[in-house]
């Protein structure tokens, strides 16, 4: 059994929420006080109305739609921040994180029912940070700033009669914001409640077996002696409430399909605890790429195919920057690297165990994008192209990696196309930004050999047909004539196609003409 390791899985981190019993928090001022040991709450800062500050708020529970949190009135007559407060009012806490490598120094704030991510899930932005998506955490006086880039964790407030008395809410994307203070509950002052029962927690779980590869969900409570119920829907639909009556006895992993969603409840005899819900990207699995030809954009969009776990040992053919071709069998397919996490790092010949990554079409061509690649296995034979002919080339070679020798760029105001005199074929090269590629430069007029992996275009919106096109990644000069046994005839010119035949009354094309000891390239109209 094989844990599924996708940045999802960092959603879904302890939580903790108490309720019925005294709690000291200790407002915090400095970067430096700050550690992965501790809990820490967010806190609305005195809200102005005309000249007195008044009231203190903190993060309450999730809101029911996930986004964001509620805000829970502590007291309504401080004028400033306290150092500290005392409550019983049941509040979320949150952990940190710490970043390592390039993200030292920042953190992520791991929550489980309220996600606190500037990530996009599900075309929804929640006020959480994910796996690699680390916030700076900074201090102004006692207020602090929690931010990832643009987006910052905030609190809004929405005023009631007279704008004194209103309701606050914790999250990243409201108007009317206001800045917020961060205060820490040390660890091991959190009181032990007998009756408090933690949520379930979930883990996305990928497992192999003679039925294959399948996912499925376990579900957990660290609470001893916890009994689990859940409710499970697979057309995206929200789950009922699980209780006792009406959810199934968690016993064993659940099987899971792609746009399912699971709510659960934790019992510990009569006590129950809060009701926590999963929304597990779970991928569709392959294991080849050939059946990825026949879907359209349209059969994309039906059946809800996204995210898609390749579930064979791939080999790199093709590592450019942000392109990596991978292979299986004698298929390809593009591996777009959008965020740059894996360049440098693996090379043709490398065999990749599993690739899991958003599926689409760019133009026509299938392609993962933000891939998550599994174990890396380095000093592989590179894969070699097929030589064809161009004329051999066909949509029945789509993702084929293959070079055609002895050919001609032609460039028509930016249109590139080879021929080789009888065949034309469309070239699309976008290896041409310097800044993310090896650019791939062409000499229209030469006679070239051209590596590259047979794709089609289709213009966004178009109705189609789709064009056939090779996306090259290799053009170098082709130094053989291709008439080397060819006998010069001094007295009158002889002529030969580009492949070193003969033709007797050459016309429409580009042949190679001995005469007089020497050759050279015509094109005859």
């Amino acid at each position: 059994m094989k844990k599924f390791l996708l940045s999802m899985s960092a959603f879904f981190l302890a939580m903790q929420t108490f309720a019925q019993s005294e709690q000291t928090f200790n407002l915090v001022t400095s970067v430096d006080a700050l550690n992965t040991t501790d809990k820490y709450l967010v806190a609305l800062q005195p809200v102005m109305v005309g000249k007195v500050q008044y009231g203190l708020w903190a993060m309450g529970e999730a809101k029911e739609s996930g986004k964001g949190f509620t805000g829970v009135e502590i007291t309504p007559d401080i004028t400033e921040l306290p150092e500290t407060f005392t409550t019983s009012t049941a509040l979320t806490t949150v952990t940190l994180e710490e970043g390592a490598g390039a993200n030292a120094g920042t953190y992520a704030l791991k929550a489980q029912d309220g996600y606190l991510s500037w990530d996009v899930v599900k075309e929804l932005k929640y006020a959480e940070t994910a796996d690699g998506n680390y916030a700076t955490i900074s201090f102004s006086g006692r207020v602090a700033s929690i931010s990832n880039g643009e987006n910052k964790l905030m609190a809004s407030v929405s005023n009631g009669s007279g704008g004194v008395k209103g309701t606050v809410t914790f999250n990243t994307y409201a108007t009317a914001q206001k800045p917020i203070a961060l205060y820490v509950l040390k660890d091991g002052d959190a009181p032990v409640n007998p009756d408090f029962v933690p949520a379930p927690a979930f883990d996305l779980v990928k497992i192999s077996d003679r039925l294959g590869a399948r996912y499925v969900v376990e579900i957990s409570c660290t609470a001893e002696d916890a009994s689990v119920y859940y409710t499970i829907t697979e057309d995206g639909s929200e789950p009922g409430i699980p209780d006792k009556s009406n959810g199934a006895l968690y016993e064993s992993p659940v099987p899971v399909t792609p746009g399912c969603k699971i709510k659960a409840i934790a019992y510990v005899g009569e006590n129950a605890s809060n009701v926590a819900s999963f929304n597990p990207e779970v991928p569709f699995v392959i294991n080849e790429f050939a059946s990825l030809l026949t879907l359209t954009e349209e059969d994309v969009a039906s059946l809800g195919i996204s995210l898609i776990n390749v579930d064979v040992p791939v080999t790199v053919a093709y590592e450019n920057g942000r392109y990596i071709y991978v292979m299986y069998e004698d298929k390809c397919m593009l591996v777009y690297d959008t965020k740059d996490q894996y360049k440098d790092k693996i090379h043709a010949g490398d065999v990749i165990s599993e690739i899991t990554g958003t599926f689409s079409f760019y133009n026509g061509n299938p392609q993962i994008s933000n891939p998550f690649l599994g174990d890396i296995t380095t000093g592989g034979e590179e894969p070699e192209p097929k030589e064809v002919g161009i004329s051999d080339i066909s949509f029945d070679m789509l993702l084929d990696y293959v070079i055609v020798k002895n050919v001609t760029v032609n460039n028509d105001n930016g249109a590139y196309s080879i021929t080789d005199g009888t065949t034309t074929v469309a070239m699309y090269n976008y290896f041409t930004n310097d800044k993310f590629y090896d650019v791939v430069t062409v000499e229209p007029g030469e006679s070239m050999d051209v590596t590259g992996f047979v794709g089609r275009y289709l213009k966004k919106g178009s109705e189609g047909p789709a064009e056939l096109q090779l996306n090259p990644v290799k053009v170098v000069k082709n130094n053989q004539s291709g008439v080397a046994e060819i006998e010069v005839c001094d007295v009158a010119a002889t002529y030969f196609n580009l492949q070193g035949v003969r033709v007797e009354n050459p016309e429409n094309g580009i042949f190679i003409e001995v005469k007089n000891g020497a050759s050279r390239k015509v094109s005859v109209k």
